[in-house]
């Protein structure tokens, strides 16, 4: 009796760590070239010429026009890359941010990483749902920004 209650246990300990290791994948991150091509065109869109540079953190897009550049990346909810985002703003100017179509002064972090926490949830899930890339962008002070249509860049496909 005490071995079958043993083996028992054993294939439900079994089951268990077996279901807990099948439901444990990695999970799904967004993918880095919607944010890319999105933010490329709404810079084209209002007059740049673009140009990217891969880096650590991801893609950095550089845009220019006549006495005017402005850089734009998508920006880690986690703040993972904070402190390399402000040194490549510095010589610009101020970083900034955007976030569902409107610009703030610092970081809406506690929003942006609730909404992406609940967006990879759903992704876990099987629910393609949309996203709200959160971009950090810095621009020359000499740069007429109003033709940015943030908006662009407010919610992207699954």
């Amino acid at each position: 009796m005490k071995s079958s209650a043993s083996l028992g246990f054993a294939a439900l300990l079994a089951a268990s760590l077996a279901g807990k290791l099948a439901a444990n994948v990695a999970p799904p991150g967004p993918d880095p070239r919607l944010f890319d091509a999105a933010a490329a065109a709404m810079l084209r869109e209002a007059g740049f010429a673009v140009s990217t540079e891969r880096r650590g953190f991801g893609t950095l897009l550089i845009a220019r026009r006549p006495a005017c550049a402005v850089i734009v990346a998508e920006y880690d909810p986690h703040g993972t890359f904070a402190e390399r985002h402000r040194e490549l703003a510095a010589a610009l100017g101020p970083l900034r941010y955007a976030w569902r179509g409107r610009v703030f002064d610092d970081v809406p972090k506690v929003a942006a990483l609730t909404s992406f926490y609940v967006w990879r949830e759903l992704r876990r899930v099987g629910v393609a749902a949309p996203r709200a890339p959160l971009a950090a962008w810095a621009a020359a002070p000499r740069c007429d920004i109003s033709r940015i249509d943030w908006r662009r860049l407010a919610s992207l496909p699954a």
